[in-house]
């Protein structure tokens, strides 16, 4: 209690009246008439003082109060006690001054617990630490990745997803797909109306994985199935696959007669990089196809020069080498009837003048 009820010398006993301001003690200090004497005392303040963290719970979004929820008062992950708040909302808690304590709103009457931190800083001004607490009601957001094979609509289980939050940049899922090809995650964190931004990625061995984009706001309570939005859907991986129709690579046109990387076709050659990137045990064969236009000898040059050019570039984007290599096969493989000496329109002939992508390998 300090000075001066608590002397240096022996300050042994104590009576405190119920005002909690007056009272007695013994003690033998020196101004003592004898050895021990009885002393009274008149406090301006009460001489015992009582701490405590109070405040009301309310609805976030109503800003109405909530009774009969319980409040939990935590130290080191220990419970200290738990109460109900009052008819009014109202809860309250004795504490003890400079202790780190955390509030805990358990989920009840379809809110989402919640848990907030009050550390009570003691202070001549004060010994109440007054914390409201502000409850979001649950509306059962839930989150459904639901993966089809492209080609069969099977669903494929045992794909991994990973999903990334943009907006924080937290993963917030890392798992496979069930035996119905589908994963539900609860968005627990989230608010009607709230604005999301999800980065999915799948991946699975056998299948072309893929990463996709999703951008919306939660208008209405239940369950967000992204796969309306998003295509989800796998293609299978098998060698002689073209990577190229499998996610629709444009035609790589080239100036008339040369073989350096235009700028068109470079952004279709950074497709099938993006695709490598993601599918680390693919190798590739990229093939260049002529018309039989010209001689059959400058058209297989030309189009292996194209080849090689077209696989340089991809290495150059962070491929290695040893997963690409670049072929000519000139006017060798054509798709259709416009061989030598047949005539064809210009339309045939273009469907002879392409680039492949061809699977060699899955690892």
């Amino acid at each position: 209690m300090g000075s001066p009820i608590n002397s240096a010398l022996d300050d042994f006993g104590i009576i405190l009246r119920p005002d909690g301001k007056t009272g007695f003690f013994s003690t033998n200090r020196e101004e003592s008439l004898s050895n021990d004497d009885i002393y009274s005392f008149t406090t301006t303040q009460p001489l015992i003082v009582s701490y405590f963290i109070k405040g009301i719970v309310y609805d976030k979004n109503e800003n109405t109060r909530l009774s009969g929820v319980p409040v939990t008062l935590v130290q080191n992950g220990e419970i200290i006690s738990q109460i109900m708040t009052d008819q009014e909302g109202d809860y309250s808690f004795p504490v003890k001054p400079n202790t780190a304590y955390e509030l805990k709103s358990d989920s009840t009457g379809g809110y989402i617990p919640s848990v907030e931190t009050v550390t009570t800083l003691e202070s001549e001004k004060n010994n109440i630490w007054e914390k409201d607490l502000f409850l979001t009601k649950d509306l059962d957001f839930e989150l459904l990745v639901d993966i089809k094979e492209k080609e069969s609509k099977e669903p494929i289980d045992g794909v991994k997803v990973v999903v990334v939050d943009n907006l924080n940049g937290n993963t917030i899922i890392d798992q496979v797909t069930n035996a119905q090809g589908q994963l539900l995650y609860s968005m627990t964190d989230k608010e009607l109306n709230d604005r999301v931004s999800y980065q999915i990625r799948l991946s699975k061995d056998g299948y072309l994985g893929k990463i996709e984009t999703y951008n919306g706001t939660l208008d209405q309570p239940g369950r967000l199935d992204i796969s309306k939005f998003l295509d989800l859907s796998l293609d299978r991986i098998e060698v002689g696959a073209d990577l190229g129709k499998l996610v629709d690579i444009k035609p790589i046109y080239f100036d008339l007669g040369k073989y350096n990387i235009r700028p068109d076709a470079a952004a279709e050659l950074d497709k099938i990089v993006g695709i490598m990137l993601e599918n680390p045990g693919i190798e590739i064969e990229l093939g260049s196809h002529t018309d039989s236009r010209g001689s059959a000898s400058s058209n297989a040059r030309l189009s292996d020069k194209r080849a090689k050019a077209s696989a340089d570039y991809i290495v150059s984007r962070g491929i290695e080498k040893s997963r690409i290599i670049g072929k000519g096969y000139g006017e060798s493989v054509l798709i259709n009837r416009c061989s030598d000496g047949v005539k064809c329109s210009k339309e045939e002939h273009q469907l002879n003048r392409r680039t492949e992508f061809r699977v060699t390998k899955v690892n």
